[in-house]
């Protein structure tokens, strides 16, 4: 179970406690490119040196015991450490204990007494609770008839920490499927992740006043002049997604606005169980849209290009472009007719004929019908289930279109835009070669493409060599290998 859950979370290296019968246990992950060393560990404390980045601390991860004995033996523990430990040192976790009577909400208050054991033990190792956001109030429950809310998780430093980690903060999460709140821990302050880009998904079809929306911005007129492909797919994209905000279908906006209502609902006093209820299950539909939507997450990687660590987007990119513009780039060849003299031709008049006539409405269509609904969106957002769904609407100008650059030979520059991913070969890219680059291309662009497959693909086997494995159907390119393998151990095991 907790294998399965490291594995999800993409963390790559695990230390478990087992529970002391039905209950306990306790799990730490960390990715390999932190180096984290166990100085002690049992059921209410995983105490670590941890490494990274160059930055090296001491963190330890606490469960306090739920009864009063079993507190003070940790408490302890955590004091004599705290004497000689001079170096950055932090705490974090569920203490299932508070300061005084101003961290808990409701119930009966608590005798000054009953706070000194812990008191103690901050005062003696010198921590200060770090800065928060969010409701503090990090578990809430029934206890005796009564709704109660208490401070039991959070994180703590030293000063030796506050110096060396000055930006961090603590994060109280909203509680999802339990009775506590996640916190996390920002070493270096709130980072803000990059701006999401609008992406047609299948949410979105068969809702109320999105075909009305597609008509009204497919079709919208510049005056006398002439809408292209990409102003008209550019009107879609900013259509679809005034009206994705204004819907509220946006399961990430969802999912950070109704934890914040259940969040409220939970602080109230006396709180609306049967709200409660309704708001969890939103949640849960919130969720399930989102990771519907999202079926792959990419991660930015660190390259190196001549020496120098690239440490943003834009170092990246241009890493990325001097290196394919490099591997891409050809000097004259000269002239090499003469490689082809003496070659029998292939394409008869007949085969010349059909792969150049005309191409038809028809061909297009299936072509568009042939690409994966959830394939790569273009640079607009607009995937293959857009094409599909809505073909009735946009199927006169995209075979107009089309039907022009096989007549032409040329289409607009902006069909020809296409983005990499880059996916790594090996454990820890750091150079190009070791990203395999992945091409997204647009729709229209796979279209034309599939368009000239499905000519060429039934004159591939009078074209292409019967020693040519590659490329055709029911040919590996493991033939000739094979093949190659059994004629030497043929000619080693039979004398001539």
């Amino acid at each position: 179970m907790v294998v399965d859950l490291q594995v999800v979370l993409g963390y790559d290296r695990v230390f478990t406690v087992e529970p002391v019968g039905l209950s306990g246990g306790l799990a730490l992950m960390w990715s390999h490119k932190v180096n984290l060393c166990i100085i002690y560990a049992d059921k209410n404390l995983i105490d670590v040196e941890v490494n990274f980045g160059g930055v090296s601390f001491f963190m330890s991860f606490v469960y306090g015991e739920p009864g009063h004995r079993g507190k003070k033996i940790l408490w302890e523990r955590l004091m004599r450490y705290g004497v000689n430990r001079k170096d950055c040192w932090g705490w974090v976790g569920d203490f299932n204990e508070i300061l005084h009577n101003g961290e808990k909400i409701g119930g009966p208050s608590r005798s000054e007494g009953s706070f000194e054991s812990f008191r103690d033990c901050v005062r003696v190792c010198g921590m200060a609770e770090l800065s928060g956001f969010g409701d503090g109030f990090t578990w809430s429950g029934v206890r005796s008839k009564k709704y109660i809310q208490s401070k039991l998780g959070r994180c703590f430093g030293i000063k030796e920490w506050k110096r060396r980690f000055s930006l961090s903060v603590q994060v109280f999460l909203e509680r999802m499927g339990s009775d506590h709140k996640p916190v996390l821990v920002r070493l270096f302050g709130h980072q803000p992740g990059p701006r999401r880009c609008f992406r047609f998904d299948k949410r979105m079809v068969g809702k109320q006043k999105v075909r009305e929306c597609i008509v009204g911005a497919w079709n919208k007129q510049n005056g006398n002049n002439p809408r292209s492909l990409v102003e008209r797919f550019r009107n879609v994209r900013r259509s679809l997604g005034r009206w994705k905000r204004e819907s509220g279908i946006n399961s990430k906006e969802r999912m950070c606005a109704l934890p914040s209502d259940l969040e409220a609902a939970y602080s109230s006093g006396t709180p609306d169980w049967e709200k409660i209820n309704f708001l969890k299950s939103e949640v849960a539909h919130a969720f399930r849209d989102e990771k519907e939507y999202w079926r792959q997450k990419s991660k930015e990687k660190w390259l190196v290009a001549s020496g120098q660590e690239a440490t943003n987007a834009n170092a990246m990119a241009q890493v990325a472009v001097e290196y394919f513009t490099s591997l891409f780039s050809s000097g004259d060849g000269g002239d090499q007719s003469d490689i082809f003299d003496g070659f029998t031709e292939k394409v008869t008049a007949e085969m010349n004929e059909r792969l150049t006539r005309e191409v038809t409405d028809v061909e297009i269509r299936e072509a568009v019908f042939d690409i994966k609904a959830s394939s790569a969106p273009g640079r607009y957002g607009l995937n293959g289930l857009f094409f599909q769904k809505y073909w009735d609407i946009i199927r006169p100008d995209i075979t107009k279109e089309i039907r022009a650059f096989f007549t032409t030979g040329t289409f607009p520059q902006e069909w020809n835009v296409t983005q990499l991913c880059l996916v790594p070969k090996v454990i820890n890219p750091v150079r190009m070669v070791d990203l395999r680059p992945i091409s997204l291309c647009t729709v229209v662009y796979k279209v034309i493409s599939r368009v000239l497959v499905s000519r060429l693909k039934p004159w591939l086997e009078k074209v292409v060599s019967p020693t040519q494995s590659a490329f055709v159907p029911e040919r590996l390119i493991s033939n000739n290998i094979i093949i190659a393998h059994e004629v030497m151990h043929g000619l080693r095991t039979h004398k001539l």
